[in-house]
């Protein structure tokens, strides 16, 4: 069962996420996969803690990261651990292309629901595919 792990900037949007993963329209396909939705306070993450940390934790545990504004300032940000860390077997990280239509558009939420649990669906075939852009 996978388990998207929202990023600790957008983790006050796992309800609203949570609506257009498991809306009617995508009953089938969000219990055929089973993904869940998980915050950093319930897997026990401290917020602001290094990005390796998180690259690390998501690996140990099998959880994809969904993100929108991991960066390449430092030589262990997130980027940083996806290009010298990614290995085949690695599960990639979701990044929100566009983080302000994700928040007003609809049809954008919609996309992004749609695309995420089209990957998850296929998730052994995109391990090591390092970042997956959304929607």
């Amino acid at each position: 069962m996978p388990t998207i792990l929202l990023d600790e900037n957008i983790d006050g949007y796992a309800e609203y996420l949570s609506r257009f993963m498991f809306a009617a329209e995508r009953t089938d396909i969000s219990s055929l996969v089973g993904v869940s939705i998980a915050t950093f306070d319930q897997v026990g993450l401290a917020k602001g803690g290094p990005d390796e940390q998180v690259w690390d934790f998501c690996q140990q545990h099998g959880f994809f990261l969904l993100t929108d504004n991991r960066n390449d300032d430092r030589p262990d940000s997130l980027e940083s651990m996806i290009r010298t860390r990614t290995v085949p077997t690695s599960h990639p990280v979701f990044t929100i292309s566009d983080i302000n239509r994700f928040r007003s558009e609809r049809e954008y939420i919609e996309l992004l629901a749609a695309k995420l649990l089209e990957y998850l669906f296929d998730a052994e075939n995109i391990r090591g595919a390092g970042r997956l852009y959304l929607p």
